[in-house]
């Protein structure tokens, strides 16, 4: 139960990252 919750917190994590990572790249167009 609880590796199911922090593995579900790690995909989140790595989407956020994904994400300010794409932002620059948005803000520059």
């Amino acid at each position: 139960m609880l590796l199911q919750i922090l593995e579900q917190f790690r995909d989140l994590v790595i989407d956020k990252n994904t994400l300010i990572q794409l932002l620059p790249l948005e803000l520059k167009k």
